[in-house]
């Protein structure tokens, strides 16, 4: 509790969030039951304070806690600006206090006997100066300033008579609720529970209400206090904590071997019994609240027909509104686990969709609330099952458009924003006919209430990106010609604008991998270092070339042929994935990367033409096609970064590049004379050859 109230004391930071490091994929599973209304961290009161000392200063800093810093530096240039004294006087009292908050919070350097000293007598004055402050303009916040330091002084239950005498008389605003918080510290300290509860619930305090309710989240716990009050307000919040904390043991048992039946079942059962049993009773205003409850446990266990039903009645039942929609929002998931969405059934989900997308919104954590998570677990967890399922490519590709959207609608999710993101992911898992489908489908009019609720929504719909992933997409399953019909629409600037743009400005597809590393100082590519323009889409040029060159190499002679093979290898394998021209294929490149199901395996092309061109009567020629060789398989066959370790004593992995190494060795012992220069300073092929 003294954390809760002192943070909220503070007023000085936001609480944003933080980017994980890590290869964590996006959550989906998201927490069924948010009866409470807590859409994540976020100081309480933040948005009236800050919207006070907006009003107050005519400015709006980058971050909320720029109005503190510096001894609330902005805020004094202000007042002095205005010539408030007043103002100023308050100003540096608040930032005495916030001072001695900083200074006892948790820390490792916990104050000192003396500093302790110092603080209470610093305290003390502040204290008697904000009693006897006899002005009206900032009165709330001396008042508020009376019951912090009557808090921070071990003095909590005099705030119950500051409340009665001078707080409650405050006018309506967020110092006075800020002072009905810690009146509401006082009545718990003074074992008044639920008149405590009932004001923390109120004002959405989740911190404090969590704290409150900290050793009653077993159902034993949730049975003394319905016992206590049928409709405490501490029950919402329990009940809640207790729904999420059984799918959160039942999700770790299919992530896990582990039995969450053994173990967490029993509590549950229990649960459920007593939730049945409070129905029966009729003594709470709140049934729908258990009622949810029951229908979301049952889903979390894969009940879907029982949770089916047990939400539908509880969409029927007594209760807030808030709880009505989290009845709704089990009644659509159960729906969409038993039902496949099409005809008449579709349009029901459709509808609830709809629904769902107009209570969706950005919260404080600039994350999704509660309706925004909800649409996207119905959408990625439940319906994307069944349009794979069905083989329906086009909402599968759609369903993570509007995830990725989602809340609002009015951001757009542009795919090429990020080559990593789970939109661009989906459309990168399709072929290129695949994508051509969906381009069509989003300038369509769906005849399904499915189909048209995605087309309605998704907001992005760029032709020029269009164009130039399916162009790439048909490049990587070596349709050439079919690459140019729509590379030849995408526009320069399109080009420029994407990050593999740096790249294919300092880049040459024509020259042979194995025998140079292009390479690019990209350290400061995302910095404020301006990236050179390319002065032409290079996967035109590309893939004419190739037209080209797979011509001539169809039309060669036996003699010629060889040759051909060589230059078609070479092409291929420096627009792999392993190549420095990878650009040419994808948007984006890992040292793991390796060809693809629904791709060409251009590696492995370039080996089967290697292969041909070894047999050349051209000693030369030969040499240069076994050494390639050798190398691609080397590529193929490991990732080719100082990390990628051998065990102690081997060097080459699998038959494949011992077989390539033993006939690029054969070779340069024959051949000495005409083994070329960059073949005697191979490094992997002296050492592979000593050890024979």
């Amino acid at each position: 509790m003294k954390k809760s109230i002192v943070t909220i004391s503070l007023l000085l930071t936001a609480f944003l969030p933080g980017k994980a490091c890590g290869p964590y994929t996006p959550t989906h599973n998201f927490y069924m039951m948010n009866v409470f209304g807590y859409e994540g961290p976020r100081s309480l009161f933040y948005d009236q304070v800050d919207d006070f000392w907006k009003a107050y200063t005519g400015r709006e800093p980058e971050q909320y806690s720029d109005y503190f810093s510096n001894n609330s530096e902005m805020l004094l240039a202000a007042a002095r600006q205005k010539g408030d004294r007043e103002m100023t006087t308050y100003l540096n009292f608040l930032n005495q206090y916030t001072a001695i908050c900083e200074k006892i919070k948790e820390t490792w350097d916990y104050p000192t006997k003396e500093e302790l000293e110092q603080h209470a007598a610093t305290l003390t004055s502040m204290h008697t100066a904000a009693k006897a402050y006899k002005g009206k303009r900032l009165k709330p916040q001396y008042v508020l300033l009376e019951m912090r330091t009557n808090l921070l002084l071990g003095q909590a239950e005099q705030n119950l008579t500051v409340w009665k005498k001078r707080a409650s008389r405050l006018p309506a605003g967020v110092f006075r609720e800020m002072c009905r918080n810690l009146y509401a510290n006082a009545l718990l300290k003074s074992g008044r529970r639920q008149e405590a509860a009932a004001i923390y619930a109120g004002q959405g305090d989740w911190e404090s209400i969590s704290w409150l309710a900290s050793g009653a989240t077993s159902v034993e716990g949730i049975k003394a206090m319905y016992d206590e009050d049928a409709d405490s307000p501490v029950l919402p919040y329990l009940v809640e904590h207790f729904v999420n904390s059984a799918q959160e043991e039942f999700d770790l048992q299919e992530q896990y071997d582990f039995t969450a039946d053994q173990t967490f079942k029993p509590h549950v059962d229990k649960f459920i019994a007593l939730a049945q049993g409070i129905i029966r009773e009729r003594k709470t205003k709140n049934p729908a609240l258990w009622q949810t409850a029951i229908a979301m446990l049952h889903y979390t266990q894969g009940k879907f027909s029982t949770a089916l039903k047990e939400a539908t009645e509880a969409m029927k039942m007594e209760g807030p509104q808030r709880v009505k929609d989290n009845a709704r929002c089990a009644r659509l998931l159960a729906f969409t686990r038993c039902n496949k969405p099409a005809g008449k059934v579709g349009a029901f989900i459709a509808g609830e969709l709809d629904w769902l997308w107009g209570r969706s919104s950005v919260n404080s954590a600039y994350e999704k609330n509660y309706y925004g998570r909800m649409l996207d677990r119905t959408m990625i967890q439940n319906l994307y099952k069944r349009y794979a399922e069905a083989g329906n490519a086009n909402m599968q590709m759609a369903l993570y458009a509007l995830s990725g959207q989602v809340p609002g609608g009015e951001t757009e999710n542009n795919p090429g924003h990020s080559n990593f993101g789970e939109y661009f992911a989906e459309m990168d898992s399709h072929k290129a006919e695949d994508l051509i489908a969906y381009w069509a489908f989003l300038q369509s009019t769906p005849t399904d209430a499915m189909g048209r609720f995605a087309v309605k929504h998704i907001v992005f719909k760029d032709k020029d990106y269009f164009n130039d992933l399916i162009g790439t997409k048909f490049i990587a399953e070596g349709r050439f010609a079919d690459a140019l019909s729509y590379l030849s629409k995408v526009p320069l600037s399109t080009v420029n604008g994407q990050g593999i743009s740096f790249y294919m400005a300092g880049r040459d597809f024509t020259k042979d991998r194995w025998l140079q590393r292009q390479r690019l100082d990209d350290s400061e590519l995302w910095g404020d270092t301006p990236r050179p323009d390319v002065k032409s889409n290079q996967k035109i040029a590309f893939c004419q070339d190739m037209i080209q060159l797979t011509s001539a190499y169809n039309l060669a002679n036996a003699k010629s042929r060889p040759q051909a093979a060589y230059t078609l290898a070479s092409r291929y394998f420096q627009s792999s994935c392993y190549g420095d021209c990878w650009y040419l294929t994808h948007y984006a490149w890992t040292c793991t990367d390796s060809a693809r199901t629904q791709e060409k395996d251009f590696a492995q092309q370039a080996l089967q033409l290697l292969g041909e061109s070894a047999l050349s009567k051209d000693a030369r020629l030969r040499g240069k096609s076994l050494f390639a060789k050798a190398f691609v398989t080397r590529s193929v066959g490991g990732s080719g970064q100082w990390y990628d370790l051998q065990p102690e004593g081997v060097l080459l992995n699998g038959e494949a590049e011992i077989k390539a190494y033993d006939e690029l060795a054969l070779f340069c012992r024959r051949k000495p004379k005409v083994m070329a220069p960059y073949v005697s300073r191979c490094d992997v092929l002296r050492r592979y050859m000593a050890s024979k």
